[in-house]
């Protein structure tokens, strides 16, 4: 998937994992909500300084192209995100125009766990929760399959316990 991530001597790739396409749809009714509400208020602007045989023609204009806009972000920002498992450690890549890489070793996490809201449920989605012994604000994996995150919880936890018994 993502060749850029470079491995440790003696690091294998265990499960390598993007956000599933349903997330766009998920993203619309989170994130998309306040993307909503903005594009209301300039929608209230436009009729208030447009001519009124002009206002249905602006707004809707005005709809579409926030529209466009807001698929084309949920696009770029579901391929921008990259997660990688090996046997040492979890890395996460995101950002689109600011790009983060969040790194985990094995030995230093805390808790994992894969949470899912009802919206989440709803489109068989979850999302990874990776906190480590830091305390620091904890790696979300956001927008995987449902089976995919369990899968990985359980590889990522039975590695995690090596780590402690060694």
């Amino acid at each position: 998937m993502n060749e850029d991530v470079h491995l440790l001597p003696g690091e294998k790739k265990l499960i390598d994992a993007k956000p599933d396409q349903q997330v766009i749809w998920f993203w619309l009714l989170t994130v998309g909500g306040r993307y909503i509400v903005s594009v209301g208020f300039l929608l209230f602007f436009i009729y208030m300084m447009v001519k009124p045989p002009y206002r249905l023609g602006y707004q809707l204009a005005v709809v579409i192209l926030a529209t466009m806009i807001f698929f084309i972000w949920a696009h770029l920002n579901r391929i921008s995100r990259y997660y990688l498992f090996t046997n040492i450690r979890a890395i996460a890549k995101t950002g689109i125009f600011t790009k983060r890489r969040h790194i985990v070793s094995y030995d230093k996490i805390a808790d994992i766990h894969v949470e899912q809201t009802w919206l989440e449920r709803l489109f068989g989605l979850a999302s990874i929760v990776l906190e480590d012994i830091s305390g620091n604000r904890p790696m979300m994996m956001v927008g995987l399959e449902y089976s995919a995150a369990e899968r990985i919880v359980y590889t990522v936890s039975s590695y995690a316990r090596r780590e402690e018994n060694t």
